[in-house]
């Protein structure tokens, strides 16, 4: 988990979850911004021996990195 005290008045929260090689990430702010930039558990990526796996915004579509 990481704090950020950089924006004045705002306190921005990042808790990073690693569950096997799947990477998730959560971000709260406090006092809440408009329009609400919070979110909980989006997958980052999942990593795996020829590289990572990113999500492309699309449902159940990925971009894959490999590692040559």
């Amino acid at each position: 988990m990481t704090t950020d005290l950089s924006k004045a008045g705002k306190i921005i929260t990042t808790t990073t979850i690693y569950i096997g090689n799947a990477v998730y990430e959560s971000r709260t702010t406090s006092p809440a911004n408009v329009p609400n930039d919070e979110y909980t558990d989006i997958l980052q990526f999942i990593a795996h021996e020829e590289g990572t796996g990113t999500p492309s915004g699309l449902v159940k579509s990925f971009n894959l990195s490999f590692i040559v």
